[in-house]
């Protein structure tokens, strides 16, 4: 049974990696076809991350004597088509399957997590694909231009009612990502870790995990519509505060901020031993891993969690939440002061940025708040003490 239950999650992850990296490359090919340069290479790059993280880690077991330089050459060169081949192999072959669900984890958190807040700020700012705009025009405040003009991909010329389909990519591209942003989280946190112990903890983590990502990832995408340049202080404060928790708690450094680049969104790491591997090993190296004698920590699983979910949450509530109601009231005040540096271009209404926005934001997070202190305390075994802080 476990081992069809593994199967299964192999193939779904292959189609989920597959129609991810699908809607990214179109959608960064459209924004090329429209001119929108930087876009578009913005788009492109995050497709390659994933490859890039696979050679430098590949490389570092080459560094240990157990790597192999040609390939972590095909990671870079090949990546995501490589990672599709090891998912269709890892069927068949149970050694791969690690590594296989490795790479879509650091898909997961390394391309459809930035790749969401990305596209989410493009299409808030009102920078689309033209047939995107297309799709859009009526609703929205979006310019469409050339309506009327075909458009050519790879010397086939489509009218606008093909070009009407093609609109949905960039949409697809941004649900695609909520969902492998989603998916490795549960992989990562829950199933890889074994620290799913019951239903309840199940229960509680999906609309917890769904909730935070869905708060995360619009607020820093509304940050980067406006603010552009100046929301990465934010990000960065944001970072910091999860190395130095991952710090605190007996990661080393390079682990901790390996979290702080995945807990962008969503909590990443906190169930996992500072010792415990992550996973991904060189194929090589599968049949000769060698157990590291690494110093053991002195925190408690409970303990370990208790600190990391605090930490991310007050991020969120003391750094992230008072960051957005600074912007809205830039934002309306940039709409009556011309002379105020700040962007008031969006695809939708300012004042919707105090009417919806920040309500439902804060809705997110409130209900976060009180989902994080119940799915915490299901990782208490009966025997442990169940003291907390005010948050968890």
């Amino acid at each position: 049974m476990e081992s069809v239950c593994q199967t299964a999650w192999i193939i779904l992850s292959f189609l989920l990696y597959m129609l991810d990296q699908g809607t990214d490359a179109l959608t960064a090919l459209l924004f090329f076809l429209d001119g929108h340069y930087m876009e578009g290479f913005l788009t492109s790059f995050l497709i390659l991350t994933p490859g890039i993280a696979a050679f430098l880690l590949e490389l570092r077991d080459m560094w240990r004597g157990k790597g192999n330089i040609m390939k972590a050459l095909v990671f870079l060169a090949m990546c995501p088509l490589w990672a599709m081949l090891t998912h269709l192999y890892s069927i068949f072959n149970k050694e791969w399957q690690g590594k296989a669900l490795m790479l879509k984890t650091m898909e997961g958190f390394l391309c459809a997590a930035p790749q969401l807040v990305l596209q989410l700020s493009f299409w808030m700012r009102g920078t689309l694909t033209s047939p995107m705009g297309l799709v859009l025009s009526e609703e929205f405040n979006v310019t469409q231009q050339a309506q009327d003009t075909n458009m050519t991909i790879f010397g086939r010329d489509y009218d606008s009612n093909e070009r009407y389909w093609f609109g949905f990519s960039q949409f697809l591209s941004i649900l695609l990502s909520f969902i492998s942003v989603f998916s490795s989280v549960i992989y990562f946190n829950g199933i890889e870790a074994h620290s799913i112990r019951s239903a309840g903890k199940l229960c509680l983590g999906i609309p917890f995990f769904l909730l935070t990502i869905l708060y995360r990832s619009v607020s820093l995408a509304l940050l980067l519509c406006f603010l552009q340049w100046w929301s990465s202080i934010v990000i960065f404060l944001m970072f910091f505060t999860t190395v130095l928790t991952a710090l605190c708690i007996g990661d080393r450094f390079g682990r901790a901020c390996l979290y702080g680049v995945w807990s962008m969104l969503v909590p990443v790491g906190y169930s996992r031993d500072p010792v415990s591997p992550l996973g991904y090993y060189s194929v090589n190296s599968l049949d000769t891993l060698e157990t590291e004698e690494l110093n053991q920590t002195n925190v408690k699983s409970s303990d370990r969690s208790s600190y990391f979910l605090t930490s991310h949450m007050l991020s969120s509530l003391l750094i992230l939440f008072p960051s957005i109601t600074i912007l809205t009231i830039l934002v309306h005040r940039a709409q009556v002061i011309p002379s105020l540096a700040i962007s008031t271009t969006s695809i939708f209404p300012i004042y919707y940025l105090s009417t919806v926005f920040l309500p439902l934001l804060g809705l997110s997070l409130a209900v976060s708040l009180l989902l994080v202190r119940p799915f915490h305390r299901t990782d208490c075994t009966k025997g442990e003490a169940k003291e907390g802080n005010i948050i968890v």
